[in-house]
């Protein structure tokens, strides 16, 4: 399970490089809603140890797509203080941001 969960982290929060791959994170997003733990991904993220904020982008695809509980969302606004601005895909013009978990974002995601 930790091995899935830390790949489906992976994969939700890193696999950002186009529009069409962003929408394809919101659709993971949209399915694993009923199934993903949050609980778990949280251990897996902290056995792994990343320095990457991936708990930032996590929360903003969570929030974008709705669906998930608040409190399970807040777990990740918790988790770590959020520092840092970051953007989801390269080379974005007129990206938009997130100031709750401080991420800019291709326009047309939303």
């Amino acid at each position: 399970m930790i091995y899935f969960m830390a790949h489906m982290g992976y994969f939700m929060a890193h696999y950002i490089t186009s529009s069409h791959k962003d929408r394809s994170v919101l659709q993971a997003y949209r399915l694993a809603c009923a199934r993903m733990s949050t609980d778990e991904l949280l251990k897996t993220l902290i056995v792994l140890n990343y320095t990457y904020p991936y708990h930032q982008s996590i929360g903003f695809y969570m929030d974008l797509v709705g669906g998930y509980e608040a409190q399970e969302v807040q777990k990740l606004g918790k988790f770590k203080p959020i520092e840092h601005d970051f953007y989801l895909d390269y080379k974005m013009t007129k990206p938009m941001y997130s100031e709750k978990w401080r991420v800019y974002y291709p326009r047309d995601l939303v």
